[in-house]
């Protein structure tokens, strides 16, 4: 009895406190663990390194302080898992309302406990019937600004359908978007994006409703790439959507927890190996794209899905001169279509007809459905037609190929400034960008002749007046040249917000807050790669410098940018601005530019960039400037 009693004093005082230090060590090491931080979406803040979630809603964590301690949370969960306390929007038991979060602690610590039913659960996994995902990104829209970066978003692939593309819309998309009011304005849009006023929410979608969406209503081109997840992994993925819309949400920012970086996020819970969102300034579409791919072996497969615009321009590209002319005879109403009439050309007709259906939001004018209708009951009377060769559909905006969105800027060069002086200054330049792409970048992975930048900063420095001066903060700029053709006709447009210092005043360190913005008329010189454009517009400059403060005008550009080979832009342009309220200063001045840009690979660019400036007033103070700039791209 007495050795009995010994050894179990020594069991209470010595192997049981023992125990229990394993135990919390063992707690503690799964609380910090990666993927335990993933379900719980757990980063350190860049101020003070501080953990804290990324979730806003506080239905997520089970513990009070779950938000900021990641070892409170996973010891008030382990007692809640074998409780039947309801949780969430659905009133569902901890096991059934964070099933994700469940079964990595029972499978870490090998639990026994009892598995619970959850219905409703099953009802949502079984829906998807899960064999894989894939990565989709939806290319730029060049007449939104607000999707001029493009989207990204999940399809989850079915174990029962046939294995080609053509079923892949049977499929679901998931998508992750901020909950916006019906009756926002434009500008509350921006401030409630920028500042995290909207929640984001995922949204469970069939994929051909996506794609009617992206490539047919928008004429975006889809990009799929298939991912390396097994069945397995893509559930865990199912599930822990499950548990985020059940019980909680996200902010939504449009610079950083975007769509594009929620998805990273999902794919960081399926696959604890891979490491997505870690190291973004801001998360642009096109570079989280990137950050898969570049993950050793996360992609399998990449297929093109080209918008309905770019079929409608392939099967006309392919009709003979002969075609094109029936074709145009038909699509404008001149004639009904004939037994002459060609199945490609009527075909053409067709895509035209609906393309134009689908960009008026499924609206046809009478006469749209009188051509749709007859070229339709033409076109099935004709059984066989002798296969053609349609010309290849460019797929240049596929954006993994594209060059990444930040840029660091080396320059050096000269300008001669006449004020009376005939100045001659040597500078050397250092700029830096945010975002994202400038008409003079690359076309390849963006849509062609479109542009958009912010912000950004350029500083120059006089080695001979030993003087640092900010050459340009630029705030945002937007392009968008749409070249006209008989199939699509919109108008081109540019606008422009800035801080820089206006080169006709022959100052090197006055400064002016710019704003000016421009419509007009672009067209294509020979081929798709080359455009011509002249825009229309006014500017408004305020600064000190001015004698009333400010000037004011209009504004005449003429230009054109060549692309003989995808890696080489010049672009050749012609400005004429009036300044209508200055009697001291010149009525108008002309500037003519001439700028370069040759693109070795995605991070390294040279640009030669020239521009002369002709005064209207006094020739004698014509002004002039050259330099070369080497551009980093990361």
């Amino acid at each position: 009895m007495i050795w009995s009693s010994l050894v179990f004093l020594f069991f209470l005082l010595i192997i049981s406190p023992l125990s229990l230090a394993i135990e919390d060590r063992k707690l503690e090491s799964l609380a910090q663990s990666p993927t335990w931080w993933r379900l719980l979406h757990y980063r350190h803040s860049l101020l003070f390194g501080k953990v804290r979630s990324d979730l806003d809603g506080s239905g997520f964590f089970l513990s009070p302080n779950g938000k900021t301690d990641p070892i409170a949370e996973l010891k008030v969960d382990l007692v809640a898992f074998g409780k039947n306390n309801l949780y969430g929007k659905q009133n569902l038991t901890a096991q059934c309302a964070f099933p994700e979060r469940y079964r990595f602690i029972k499978t870490e610590l090998g639990l026994d406990i009892l598995d619970q039913l959850c219905p409703k659960l099953d009802e949502f996994l079984n829906q998807f019937d899960a064999q894989s995902a894939t990565l989709v990104f939806s290319s730029a829209y060049p007449h939104n600004p607000g999707s001029m970066f493009g989207h990204t978003f999940l399809r989850i692939n079915k174990k029962s359908k046939v294995k080609n593309q053509k079923q892949d819309i049977l499929d679901f998309g998931i998508s992750f978007a901020a909950v916006v009011g019906d009756n926002d304005n434009g500008f509350y849009f921006a401030w409630a994006g920028t500042t995290g006023g909207y929640p984001g929410k995922f949204s469970v979608l069939p994929y051909y409703v996506k794609v009617n969406e992206y490539s047919n209503s928008e004429s975006r081109d889809i990009w799929e790439y298939d991912l390396n997840l097994n069945s397995e992994e893509t559930n865990r993925l199912l599930r822990h959507i499950w548990e985020l819309d059940n019980n909680s949400y996200f902010d939504y920012f449009f610079l950083d927890e975007n769509c594009s970086f929620q998805i990273l996020a999902l794919l960081e819970v399926a696959k604890p190996q891979w490491n997505l969102t870690s190291g973004f300034f801001h998360v642009i579409p096109a570079e989280t794209v990137k950050r898969v791919v570049q993950s050793q072996g996360a992609v399998l497969n990449i297929k093109f899905r080209p918008s309905l615009r770019k079929k409608m321009f392939q099967l006309y590209d392919s009709l003979t001169d002969d075609e094109k002319g029936r074709f145009k005879d038909i699509s404008q109403g001149m004639r009904e279509p004939t037994a002459q009439d060609s199945a490609s050309v009527l075909d053409s007709v067709v895509t035209f007809e609906t393309y134009e259906k689908q960009k008026n939001e499924g609206h046809l004018s009478e006469e749209g459905k009188s051509i749709l209708g007859s070229s339709l009951l033409r076109r099935s009377l004709i059984s066989n037609q002798e296969s053609r060769r349609l010309v290849p559909i460019s797929e240049m905006t596929r954006p993994d190929l594209s060059h990444h969105s930040n840029r660091l800027a080396l320059g050096a060069g000269f300008n001669e400034f006449h004020g009376g002086q005939g100045q001659s200054n040597r500078f050397e330049e250092l700029g830096f960008r945010f975002a994202y792409h400038d008409i003079l970048n690359s076309d390849l992975g963006f849509t062609p002749f479109t542009a958009i930048e912010f912000p950004g900063l350029v500083l120059r420095y006089y080695s001979q007046e030993k003087s640092l001066e900010l050459e340009r903060l630029q705030l945002l700029s937007i392009t968008n040249l749409s070249p006209l053709s008989l199939l699509e006709k919109h108008f081109s447009w540019k606008a422009d917000l800035k801080l820089e210092n206006p080169k006709d005043y022959s100052c090197l360190n006055c400064h002016v807050a710019h704003g000016d913005g421009a419509l007009g008329l672009a067209t294509n010189l020979v081929s798709e790669a080359n455009i011509a454009y002249i825009l229309f517009g006014g500017q408004l400059e305020v600064s000190e410098s001015f004698k009333n403060g400010y000037r004011l005008g209009p504004q005449a550009e003429i230009a054109m940018i060549l692309s003989p080979w995808i890696k080489y832009k010049l672009r050749m342009s012609s400005n004429v601005v009036w300044d209508l309220f200055q009697s001291d200063r010149q009525e108008k001045f002309y500037a003519f530019r001439v700028d370069q840009s040759y693109s070795f690979n995605q991070e390294w660019e040279l640009r030669l960039e020239s521009f002369y400036l002709l005064h209207s007033s006094v020739p004698s103070r014509d002004d002039s400037e050259f330099k070369i700039i080497l551009n980093k791209y990361f």
